[in-house]
């Protein structure tokens, strides 16, 4: 499996192990994201532990405003991520 392809299947499993959390499992919960946020990205995030940052990160990412991160809302916020970092 070449590098960018086994980047892509972890991002995947990445989203999936913390959407599993929640009943429907297709999106985060502000929990799921909260806890996605301090595992996953706490490297990068300046106050991964403030509930601020998790409040301000769920706002921004809703764009559906249900409440929830679905995987599109997900790789949006990655793609800032990618961006920032490049």
């Amino acid at each position: 499996m070449s590098p960018l392809i086994r980047s892509i299947v972890d991002i995947t499993e990445v989203f999936n192990q913390y959407a599993s959390q929640s009943c429907d499992g297709a999106s985060l919960s502000k929990r799921e994201l909260k806890n996605l946020l301090e595992r996953e990205l706490g490297d990068v995030l300046q106050k991964p532990h403030d509930p601020e940052t998790v409040d301000l990160t769920l706002e921004l990412l809703d764009r559906d405003c249900n409440g929830r991160v679905d995987f599109n809302e997900f790789l949006l916020f990655l793609f800032k991520i990618a961006q920032a970092c490049y």
